[in-house]
């Protein structure tokens, strides 16, 4: 993973973590559209509890769970219907996947 990359999640972690009741938006593929189940803003957050960079994965401690995205390989800033965060692409199952981090 590029240093960019990297510095952008570190970021993204310590700006959530810094959030008064650590709530964020993890939405992989389509989760998290206007019409999905988890379209109104805030209706189910995640909660982050910490999160780790390594090579080539991200590491998310969430409160219902631990989520590794592995194969990271592209991380750009952007606005998702949640409001801003940033879009990873990764590789889930062998296939390239976006991942929004709101």
């Amino acid at each position: 993973m590029d240093p960019a990359s990297r510095d952008l999640l570190d970021g993204w972690i310590s700006g959530v973590l810094a959030r008064a009741d650590h709530h964020c938006g993890v939405f992989i593929g389509d989760d998290g559209q206007p019409f999905g189940p988890r379209a109104r803003p805030w209706d189910l957050p995640d909660i982050l509890v910490g999160g780790r960079v390594s090579d080539d994965a991200i590491v998310l401690d969430l409160a219902d769970g631990a989520l590794v995205l592995h194969g990271v390989h592209d991380v750009v800033p952007g606005t998702h219907p949640w409001g801003p965060g940033l879009r990873v692409t990764v590789t889930f199952e062998g296939v390239p996947t976006e991942v929004w981090l709101v």
